[in-house]
């Protein structure tokens, strides 16, 4: 399971988010930061004491979609795979297989339960075209051309070694 999990503000800031209270608000963060890599989440119990948060609380996150809830227990977080995308080497299939079989992702990211969309594949989280379009977090150096006066530390050596 990864350590690092993005929120979206298309999520947290949308009027059906804002309406829900903040306990059950506290609730959604926490099963977001206890999700494994395709988004399901096992340990609602535990995301509920951290969240001072009741069984009726998980129930409006189902009500207002923002959790899709299995006849096993297990949950899965609707808009997951929108917002976290993994890279294939670090990425790990859940281990919840028939659950993962059950759900189908919709032409805008999120999990459905439906038979529209495509089903899940064992692949990592991100398709090649939204690894394209999405906008470089590094700056490589080595993209842009080389100028002469670009290597300082020769330039010093020579000038202070003479």
């Amino acid at each position: 399971m990864g350590q690092r999990r993005m929120i979206s503000k298309e999520i947290c800031h949308n009027d059906a988010f804002t309406d829900l209270s903040p306990r059950v608000q506290a609730l959604y963060f926490h099963l977001c930061l206890n999700a494994d890599d395709d988004g399901f989440c096992i340990d609602v119990a535990s995301c509920m004491v951290r969240a001072h948060a009741t069984r009726a609380d998980v129930r409006v996150l189902i009500d207002a979609r923002f959790l899709i809830e299995f006849p096993s227990g297990i949950c899965v977080i609707k808009h997951w795979r929108k917002f976290n995308a993994i890279r294939k080497d670090r990425y790990n299939p859940s281990i919840y297989a028939a659950e993962r079989a059950a759900l189908r992702i919709k032409a805008d990211g999120t999990y459905t339960i439906s038979k529209e969309g495509a089903p899940i594949t064992a692949t990592a989280a991100t398709s090649p075209a939204q690894n394209a379009a999405r906008p470089r977090t590094r700056n490589n150096f080595n993209d842009f051309p080389q100028r002469e006066n670009d290597n300082l530390n020769e330039i010093m050596y020579q000038e202070y070694s003479g």
